[in-house]
């Protein structure tokens, strides 16, 4: 941090130095220092697809992902052993249990995000009863 205030200092006193530049030269010089020294000390990384999906998916945890992979090693032990029935009911009870939790997940990052938005809040609730506006009106 004061490597980083000491550089945004020095840049902006050797670059805006020069009094006879007008405000809108004077800005674009300040920004272009401003974001100079940024992109020195905190430059973009560029994620990966996997990455860039787990971001875009804040709900899925470490033991989430944790249990992904156990169900992957289930499923291909299931596959090994086509034969046997009792590796296939173990699997679809794993994949079941970890299907609930990821929904549970799911939603309540959603109605987290929701937080103060009634109106997102009952579509969200409505999707979580199963109730859509075709089956609402079907009623009527």
């Amino acid at each position: 941090m004061d490597s980083f205030l000491f550089d945004i200092d020095d840049k902006l006193r050797c670059n805006l130095s020069n009094i006879s530049l007008d405000a809108d030269s004077k800005f674009t010089l300040f920004l272009d220092s401003f974001i100079d020294v940024i992109n020195t000390h905190c430059p973009l990384v560029k994620l990966s697809r996997r990455k860039t999906k787990l971001a875009s998916n804040p709900w899925i945890t470490k033991g989430i992902l944790k249990s992904i992979k156990t169900k992957k090693r289930l499923f291909r032990r299931k596959i090994r052993h086509h034969s046997n029935a009792e590796y296939l009911q173990i699997y679809k009870k794993y994949n079941n249990i970890l299907t609930h939790i990821k929904k549970i997940m799911y939603y309540k990052q959603n109605l987290i995000d929701s937080k103060g938005n009634l109106s997102k809040t009952w579509k969200i609730v409505n999707e979580i009863i199963n109730k859509t506006k075709e089956k609402l009106t079907s009623h009527h």
